[in-house]
């Protein structure tokens, strides 16, 4: 599965048309036979997705192919939108401009990877156990299994028989004599060697929100993670459906988007209004909304130090600076260039890097005041470019994320200390 992310497939989507159901001008033949050229079957019933519209079967495409095919095919795609668009506007050659990065970016990643190993699997299969869960969650085994695989093709392993569907209701339902956690063991679905794509959508569909709480479905994907980030790929949310989360898998990055690791503050500072921040940045960089994003990032920061400030029982103004919020929380989690003693090993180097979280605050509270929304300025009175709203976005979120996680740090030092002299005064 490729690492294009929402915001990249929204680049595509934009510049190719994609929600007319057409790509390009391809008739049905040309685009199989451009698919061909890349070995690629496109008509299969791997790529059938609803209708099965060139559109719907290129989003098919991309979500289960590895980043490499990806990035050449959709080079490839912009040679021919190229060709069709030799003079386009120049909003629209920004677009493609992106849209190349972005194909360049897959062809250039390493998507050499471990495969999902045995080990792997029946560690996963182990702990689906031991939490005593269905597998197949509010739906029957059938009704579970025939959104993978063609249940009327898989041989019966009882000769009276002759398919797995009537295998399946008659030693599940009618005669109750499989194990719970038959599928786990039955080679005709071979979970323990299957393809990893087949493996992984097992497990995306074991935590779909229509056949499982949303409580459980978090312990499953917590289980789920821990195993697969060994052998280099994650489940992550991809859409939604009334709220709840449907997951997809891709391959682990090796680092971590900042916006996904921010989202962590919201689970422990549990504000519904920094969750609204985070979606609010994100919608606005992927709209290239730059002055919404840029005025949120200020935001984001203010919520989280008045979070922690809270947290501590720390006093402020309603109506204090970012800069200001900063520093107390700066000087209350011991984040200060004079709290780093001078023997301390590389101790310079750590001093410079904390007296420049100040500046980030600041840097990032000036551009707001400049750029961002909140003091009336017209709508196209911005001159900031989309790159330079990604760095106010990631510096505030480098630096939230950093004071909290050393909140978080020191919270539990503090109360492990506690316990130890609970202990000792018993």
């Amino acid at each position: 599965m490729s690492t294009l992310n929402s915001v990249d497939k929204m680049q595509f989507e934009k510049l190719f048309d994609l929600k007319s159901g057409y790509v390009l001008s391809f008739s049905n033949n040309t685009f199989e036979e451009f698919f061909r050229e890349h070995k690629i079957d496109i008509y299969s019933e791997k790529y059938n997705k609803d209708s099965g519209s060139k559109a719907k079967r290129l989003r098919a495409f991309w979500e289960a192919e590895d980043d490499k095919i990806v990035g050449q095919v959709l080079s490839a795609l912009l040679d021919c939108w190229e060709i069709e668009i030799p003079n386009p506007k120049d909003d629209v050659r920004i677009t493609y401009k992106k849209c190349r990065d972005i194909a360049n970016r897959l062809i250039d990643n390493d998507c050499t990877h471990t495969p999902i190993t045995g080990v792997t699997r029946r560690g996963i299969f182990g702990e689906i156990e031991d939490l005593e869960v269905s597998w197949s969650g509010s739906l029957s085994e059938v009704d579970f299994l025939s959104r993978l695989f063609n249940l009327d093709e898989v041989p019966s392993s009882d000769s009276r028989f002759k398919n797995a569907e009537r295998d399946i209701l008659q030693h599940r339902i009618m005669n109750d004599d499989w194990p719970d956690y038959w599928i786990f063991s039955d080679s005709r679905f071979n979970l323990l060697e299957v393809e990893d794509d087949v493996f992984l959508r097992f497990l995306c569909e074991m935590i779909h929100p229509t056949l499982r709480k949303e409580e459980e479905a978090r312990k499953l994907l917590d289980v789920f993670n821990k195993y697969l980030e060994r052998d280099g790929w994650t489940l992550f949310k991809s859409k939604e459906i009334s709220g709840r989360p449907v997951f997809s898998a891709r391959l682990a990055r090796l680092k971590e988007d900042l916006l996904s690791t921010s989202e962590r503050v919201i689970e422990r500072l549990s504000g519904e209004y920094i969750d609204k921040q985070i979606k609010r940045m994100k919608k606005a960089l992927g709209d290239e909304e730059v002055d919404l994003a840029v005025g949120t990032a200020k935001e984001f920061l203010e919520t989280i130090c008045k979070s922690i400030l809270d947290e501590c029982s720390e006093p402020y103004e309603k109506s204090e600076s970012v800069l200001s919020l900063v520093g107390k929380v700066r000087k209350k989690l011991e984040v200060l260039p004079e709290s780093i003693p001078d023997e301390a090993k590389g101790s310079k180097i750590i001093k410079g890097l904390l007296g420049s979280l100040g500046n980030i605050a600041q840097g990032v509270a000036e551009i707001r005041n400049i750029y961002g929304t909140g003091h009336g300025k017209p709508a196209k009175s911005s001159g900031l470019k989309p790159r330079h709203a990604r760095l106010a976005v990631g510096a505030a979120m480098t630096l939230g994320v950093y004071l909290f996680e050393t909140f978080q740090e020191k919270e539990s030092f503090v109360k492990s200390e506690k316990g130890i002299l609970g202990q000792k005064n018993r």
